[in-house]
């Protein structure tokens, strides 16, 4: 597979997987239910906006598919960082794994930017895939749970 095919197809996985996640803002303190589930619909928001960005990426521009990529990642971190109501903390701890899962495919997407290797680019790519999926299972936990709570 051509570089350029590789990177939209990694880049159309990518926005189909932002289509799907939801992370939020940076709190210290225990958020309520109420600022929880917001900050997860604002970011999903944010994300949206993000996506169309990444389906558009410019690889004969590593530097500003590099600063995209960063910013991306952003979001993930912060939503880590939150302290949810207690009684949230499951759907958190996997929308957590979920968030890191994706920083780190998105850290091997950056990596693959200005790579030519062939043989790693192929690796990479498979191990990209794997580390998709597992975010979006820990995602979609999160979702499930999030949704269990407020139905509860």
């Amino acid at each position: 597979m051509k570089r350029p095919s590789l990177f939209r197809l990694l880049a159309a996985l990518l926005a189909l997987s932002l289509g799907l996640s939801a992370c939020g803002g940076r709190e210290s303190e225990a958020l309520t239910e109420e600022s929880y589930r917001q900050a997860a619909a604002d970011l999903a928001e944010s994300l949206a906006a993000v996506q169309q960005g990444v389906t558009g990426l410019d690889l004969s521009d590593p530097e500003q598919a590099r600063e995209l990529l960063e910013g991306l990642r952003e979001p993930f971190a912060s939503f880590s960082s939150l302290t949810p109501p207690e009684d949230l903390a499951q759907a958190h701890a996997s929308f957590q794994s979920g968030c890191e899962a994706m920083a780190a495919y998105l850290e091997q997407m950056e990596s693959l930017l200005e790579e030519t290797d062939v043989d790693k680019i192929q690796s990479v790519s498979q191990e990209m895939l794997s580390t998709l999926q597992a975010a979006m299972a820990d995602l979609s936990e999160g979702f499930r749970l999030l949704e269990e709570a407020e139905e509860g």
